[in-house]
């Protein structure tokens, strides 16, 4: 007999929809509650790249519609297009929130071509490659049996701290101390 764990674990969706509930839903919601919009504004943009390490890492059937790759179908079309949408949403009100803060319009799109560039040439080229080339290491020059191909995630999720760093290091690139921001709005 087929246990329901079973049958609830290869459903073709599962991963899209946990990854639905989770990022898009639940952790946005929690940090809208908790007031904080700094960590909520570096979240936003990393969507994308989370997206990319679990279709990558995961089993197939696992993640298979949460982006568009290889075969397309409608899922996966409107799965891309809101993680798109919600991530280029992230970079713009960075962008705008660095260029309301240094009163210069040219910071506030320097940094936004920054984060863009960064988010999407990881998420695009960077990370499939690494994982992939990663896994064949591990398999080729090591003893472990890695059962549930933990080793790709461990890969990949480290390629988005390293996203995640590169952005807070963009930021404070164009960081404005807030006395400075208020002694501006005084003076006016």
């Amino acid at each position: 007999m087929v246990s329901a764990l079973s049958v609830t674990v290869n459903m073709p969706n599962i991963g899209l929809i946990i990854y639905y509930l989770v990022c898009i839903i639940v952790l946005p919601v929690v940090l809208i509650n908790t007031k904080n919009e700094k960590l909520l504004q570096l979240y936003l943009p990393l969507l994308l790249p989370i997206a990319v390490v679990l279709q990558e890492s995961g089993n197939p059937n696992m993640y298979q519609n949460i982006l568009i790759k290889g075969s397309t179908n409608t899922i996966s079309i409107i799965s891309t297009f809101i993680i798109g949408l919600m991530s280029i949403a992230g970079i713009l009100w960075m962008s705008i929130k660095v260029s309301m803060d240094n009163n210069n319009l040219g910071n506030g799109i320097l940094a936004g071509l920054l984060i863009t560039t960064i988010i999407m040439g990881f998420s695009k080229i960077i990370i499939p490659d690494l994982i992939n080339k990663g896994d064949k290491f591990v398999k080729e020059h090591t003893d472990l049996k890695p059962s549930f191909e933990m080793h790709k995630y461990v890969i990949g999720f480290s390629l988005v701290i390293l996203i995640c760093l590169c952005s807070l290091a963009v930021q404070n690139l164009y960081g404005v101390d807030r006395g400075e921001v208020l002694r501006r709005q005084i003076k006016v």
